[in-house]
């Protein structure tokens, strides 16, 4: 037989027996080889598709670790016992959203669990300020501050996440993982403002946040972030040195003197 009468006649068998192949699909997916199998590919693709490093892993080393996992038999035979209900289906979660698939960043779960999980994140609260640390606006969503800033979904993540230093011009964090420092780091990556030095000053028992340009040139005062009403309140430059502590956020590190 030529190459190309293979060809054709392995063409006509899969026609004539296209819905035996897909039973066979089927419960090779199902079983804990095919379904570990899937797993793996998804996460290959998952990764190309987020731009993230692919899995750190390989699908035996993968397959080792979940099969050693202590829930992992109570969850397969969950899964099979519903007649393999969907949301029951075993599942491979990053811990973290914004970092890849490594073993130290996985754990198991159901489909269901998993998706729940990454619906919620897609709801996280989003705070927008100003580059020079002024807040704006708090949105509900990552949606919701793409809809009213202007710019894609995934670049709103991006800004928030940290990928992004900053998003047509705004400074974005998420609001449950929101500090002060996170603000001033981000601050100080924007190169617009050439920001170097930022120092906590104690006045009256509050604090306060001077920034300053490279060579120590004064730029603006702001208070700490009232928790309340999410506001930064400028204040005038102070004039007399009352200084009780100061703390130095370099562009890479952070110097404590």
């Amino acid at each position: 037989m030529s190459p190309t009468d293979k060809k054709a006649y392995n063409k006509q068998y899969r026609l004539d027996n296209i819905e035996r192949i897909k039973y066979l699909k089927k419960r090779y997916n199902r079983s804990i080889e095919g379904l570990i199998y899937v797993i793996y590919k998804t996460q290959i693709r998952s990764s190309v598709r987020r731009k993230h490093p692919l899995p750190d892993y390989t699908l035996s080393e993968l397959r080792e670790w979940i099969q050693k996992q202590p829930n992992f038999k109570t969850l397969y035979d969950n899964w099979v016992n519903s007649n393999y209900h969907t949301d029951l289906k075993p599942s491979v979660d990053r811990i973290k959203d914004d970092n890849g698939y490594t073993f130290g960043n996985i754990q198991l779960m159901t489909w269901g669990e998993n998706n729940k999980k990454g619906a919620e994140s897609k709801s996280r609260k989003v705070l927008c300020f100003t580059i020079d640390g002024v807040y704006l606006n708090e949105y509900p969503s990552t949606m919701a501050a793409s809809l009213e800033i202007g710019i894609t979904q995934s670049k709103v993540a991006s800004g928030a996440s940290g990928k992004r230093i900053s998003a047509k011009g705004y400074l974005l964090i998420y609001k449950d993982e929101y500090t002060l420092s996170k603000l001033i780091e981000k601050m100080l990556a924007f190169s617009k403002f050439d920001l170097r030095v930022i120092k906590v000053s104690v006045l009256n028992s509050t604090e306060l946040i001077s920034i300053y340009r490279s060579h120590h040139q004064y730029l603006a005062q702001y208070n700490k972030l009232n928790n309340a009403d999410l506001k930064i309140h400028t204040l005038k430059r102070m004039i007399n040195n009352i200084e009780i502590k100061d703390i130095y956020y370099m562009r890479d590190r952070v110097n404590y003197s």
